[in-house]
């Protein structure tokens, strides 16, 4: 082998050696289930071993004739497709967080995963403050209360009566003025999510809402329809 034909094989060597895996993030719930693929195959299978955060084999199957073999923490909570290459783990924990890489057929895989294990968001609840708000205060706030502590980015919405879900601007705050327009509204919702999960509140009065006026979300012909109602329920009496 010529100089120049060994310098070229060592620059290749010192190439390939610095290829990084690209990562792709995913977020998972604990306690829930997470499935990772390969990137697209170009040959058939005949060995694959997927690796730990750490490091470590988490599991390997080394033919089409052998069985999978977990380790570790992972005994019991893994099931590994050999003809995808496809991997599942249940009873997902916090420990699980990390990166993950598959090796197949000896070589590995330019893709691996950037795993986050989060928790599901709790059901909120809308709380109105100041307490002590009432339908003679000029303005209040609603809060979206729930602790969402470890549930990775979370995202707040506000619905009011039974119109469409508006994502908020101010997270988990809402500002109410007690005007024409509010007091049309007998009750809020909100919500929140995040990539795993997405909860609901239970309906909350509105503090300045004035019976006998039309709902905000309700349409003109309902409006009428709800007074005729009404005439009709006194005049029974």
């Amino acid at each position: 082998m010529s100089m120049g034909s060994l310098v070229a094989l060592c620059v290749l060597i010192v190439v390939l050696g610095f290829v990084k895996t690209e990562l792709q993030n995913k977020e998972f719930a604990l306690g829930g289930n997470l499935t990772l693929k390969p990137a697209a195959l170009t040959s058939t299978i005949s060995s694959i071993t997927w690796m730990t955060p750490q490091g470590d084999t988490l599991v390997e199957q080394l033919s089409s004739t052998s069985k999978p073999l977990s380790y570790g923490r992972f005994e019991g909570r893994v099931d590994l497709n050999f003809e995808t290459g496809e991997l599942s783990i249940s009873k997902l924990t916090e420990k699980d967080t990390g990166k993950y890489t598959v090796r197949i057929n000896d070589q590995t895989q330019n893709v691996g995963y950037q795993v986050k294990i989060i928790k599901r968001v709790p059901a909120p609840m809308v709380v109105v403050q100041p307490l002590a708000c009432s339908e003679t205060s000029t303005d209040c706030k609603l809060d979206c209360y729930g602790d969402v502590t470890g549930a990775g980015t979370v995202r707040y919405f506000w619905k009011e009566n039974d119109g469409d879900w508006k994502e908020s601007a101010k997270k988990n705050k809402k500002e109410i003025k007690n005007d024409a327009d509010t007091q049309k509204i007998k009750e809020f919702f909100c919500k929140v999510n995040n990539s795993v999960s997405d909860e609901e509140s239970p309906a909350t009065k509105n503090p300045f809402y004035k019976t006998g006026s039309c709902d905000k979300a309700g349409s003109s012909g309902n409006c009428l329809s709800n007074r005729i109602m009404d005439v009709q329920h006194t005049h029974t009496y």
